[in-house]
């Protein structure tokens, strides 16, 4: 799950693809868009949202335009942790960028 925090908007970026890695020499879908000072790009592999991404919407449309990226970060990896502790058996990556102006 790929998205970009602009606001109190969350836009989601669609684009079937395998996850980077599982394949050599394949090509991947690609998508562009206009970034602008304090966009977040919120990239997820799929071991977080592998028991669903309501949550996690929520989670994100509910931040802040200030919110603190390693605290996100490390309470998305937390909360998907918990649930699906069961049943993990996938990685759990979270990366998150902010657009600065120079």
């Amino acid at each position: 799950m790929s998205c970009i925090k602009r606001g109190g908007n969350l836009i989601k970026i669609e684009a079937p693809s395998l996850p980077a890695g599982i394949l050599r020499n394949i090509s991947f879908a690609k998508k562009s868009c206009s970034l602008k000072v304090d966009d977040c790009i919120i990239m997820l592999s799929d071991g977080i949202v592998s028991g669903g991404d309501k949550w996690l919407e929520a989670r994100l449309k509910n931040l802040t335009n200030d919110f603190d990226i390693k605290n996100v970060a490390d309470d998305i990896i937390r909360e998907a942790v918990e649930r699906c502790s069961a049943t993990r058996d996938d990685d759990m990556t979270v990366m998150i960028l902010r657009c600065m102006s120079r």
